[in-house]
């Protein structure tokens, strides 16, 4: 997306006895122009959470 300019994974655990990874990132929106409203970031969000979830055993903890 044309708002989104930088995606930077900020943690990575890996655990061995349960067999799972848990990844955080850290997303920045800028637009050149104008200002971006928090609608525009959280329909973005959306888009990447539910790409996310298509992937075969990818989960979001604490997502409604």
């Amino acid at each position: 997306h044309d708002l989104l300019k930088e995606v930077f994974v900020f943690d990575y655990f890996k655990n061995e006895k349960l067999q799972e990874i848990k990844i955080g990132f850290r997303f920045t929106f800028q637009a050149d122009n104008r200002t971006i409203t928090d609608d525009e970031v959280s329909k973005v969000i959306d888009d990447i959470i539910e790409k996310s979830l298509r992937i075969n055993s990818v989960s979001l903890p604490g997502l409604k």
